[in-house]
């Protein structure tokens, strides 16, 4: 009996596996600057991103959602739960939050601190943090709609426990938006039309509010 069965949405599991690394090591330059923050060794995320590979062809099973872009979500998950394990739950600093979107919007998550600084004209210290804050964030408020599509202030990371209890769609929905798409282009994403994200993205701001007013 084979211990590790093949996908049979993907083929033979080693060749699929070993043809895909490259979605770890793709998705791990999005971490360099918390890896410069933290002293890890960017290699140490890329592993983390193996074994998100592995889980994401065991679970993989919806043929109309693109694996590359399932894949990255789980990666990433695990990319992100690697820093969380050494932290726990991480809460933004309202006075880092500001530098945090101004790192994102100038796409500089994956810099070296010194790079940081320079742009954003801060201290090299304080670019730490932020790019540690960007990676290890654990939960936030969503942001109000914004006409403009806009995402900039999707960049607080829903605690996992609260995303498992989405169904798929809106989970989807919300992974995409903490990734850097727009609402508009979530929509083209996953095929529904940008009111449909809009209006889910209402719901499920309801519901996180909810959600953290349940004791623990």
């Amino acid at each position: 009996m084979n211990v590790y069965p093949d996908n049979p949405l993907l083929g033979p599991r080693s060749e699929f596996i070993t043809a895909n690394l490259g979605l770890a090591h793709k998705a791990a330059q999005r971490f360099r600057g918390a890896c410069y923050a933290t002293n890890t060794p960017l290699d140490d995320i890329i592993s983390e991103g193996y074994v998100g590979l592995i889980r994401a062809y065991d679970g993989y099973s919806d043929p109309t959602y693109e694996f590359a872009t399932y894949a990255t979500e789980t990666i990433n998950g695990y990319m992100r739960n690697y820093f969380r394990r050494g932290t726990g739950p991480v809460r933004i600093p309202k006075e880092i939050t500001p530098i945090v979107n101004r790192l994102a919007r100038a796409g500089l998550e994956g810099e070296a601190p010194e790079t940081v600084a320079q742009e954003l004209g801060i201290s090299v210290r304080l670019a730490e943090k932020a790019l540690y804050c960007a990676t290890v964030r654990n939960c936030g408020d969503m942001p109000a709609d914004d006409k403009r599509g806009n995402t900039d202030d999707y960049s607080g990371v829903f605690a996992d426990a609260f995303l498992a209890r989405l169904r798929p769609k809106p989970r989807r929905i919300v992974r995409l938006l903490t990734e850097g798409y727009t609402q508009t282009e979530a929509a083209k994403a996953i095929g529904i039309t940008s009111q449909a994200v809009s209006q889910t993205v209402k719901r499920v701001r309801a519901e996180y509010e909810r959600y953290e007013r349940i004791p623990a």
